[in-house]
């Protein structure tokens, strides 16, 4: 009969994550791979599952349901506003990302300027990823505690 195997503390991954068509949106730094804490989610849940039951040197594609990514795309998350309440607001074009910052949210948030005419700008605060399925690669670089070694 075999012993169960313990889980690590802390695991270090390399990652690739991709959208849905196939593009690379983000990947880790090779020199410097990402380290997770058990029971700290600093990363999507799915990802953290499959860091922590693999060992070392294993590697897998884990798959991301846009619920458990970013989110559904929200469209009340879209808020126009007149060009002059923004800090030259005047030269905003379509496309952009700005850093908003507003008296109720104090806490700088990247937004796009989804859409803008000559006196107002339409603003979305949704996450570029949201409503995305994601793809991640991830492979098990190292790990630590409770027989990280596997």
């Amino acid at each position: 009969m075999q012993a169960a195997q313990a889980t690590p503390e802390r695991v270090r991954i390399a990652y690739v994550g991709y959208r849905s068509d196939g593009t690379e949106f983000d990947r880790s730094d090779p020199e410097r791979p990402l380290e997770l804490v058990a029971g700290r989610s600093t990363v999507m849940e799915p990802i953290m599952e499959a860091a922590f039951s693999l060992p070392v040197g294993a590697e897998c594609v884990v798959d991301v349901p846009c619920e458990k990514a970013y989110g559904a795309y929200d469209p009340k998350a879209l808020l126009t506003v007149p060009r002059s309440f923004i800090e030259r607001g005047e030269r905003l074009e379509r496309g952009q990302r700005i850093v908003w910052r507003s008296a109720q949210k104090p806490q700088p948030v990247a937004v796009l300027v989804a859409d803008c005419d000559e006196s107002s700008v339409r603003l979305d605060f949704n996450h570029p990823l949201a409503g995305e399925d994601l793809k991640y690669w991830i492979k098990v670089v190292s790990a630590t505690g409770k027989e990280a070694g596997r």
